[in-house]
């Protein structure tokens, strides 16, 4: 299921986790990490499920993207905080926004 990179050969590592209708893509720098956040997304009974970059390009490419190849977005990045951000929009009465941002 994993992508292939033909700028570099490399594969890519791409995880969609999401809960009450939310969702968000996170790219992981290895199998190993990906497989991490995965288990951690379960035990959070947050959905998770490997796509290929395939199916990224044709089906997930407008929704919240995480590229935590970067070592500084990987050290930011927090699954918690992202439920945090999740709970707060469907708590929102204005339902008519379609993005949320993170700064």
């Amino acid at each position: 299921m994993k992508g292939f990179d033909f700028m570099d050969g490399n594969s890519r590592e791409l995880l969609v986790v999401g809960s009450g209708g939310n969702s968000a893509v996170v790219e992981c720098p290895g199998n190993e990490f990906l497989e991490a956040l995965q288990e951690e997304a379960k035990s959070r009974n947050v959905e998770a499920r490997i796509i290929s970059l395939e199916e990224y390009l044709e089906s997930y490419r407008k929704i919240r993207y995480f590229d935590l190849r970067n070592p500084m977005s990987r050290e930011s990045f927090s699954l918690e905080y992202l439920m945090q951000i999740w709970r707060a929009t469907d708590s929102h009465d204005d339902h008519d926004l379609p993005y949320w941002i993170i700064h």
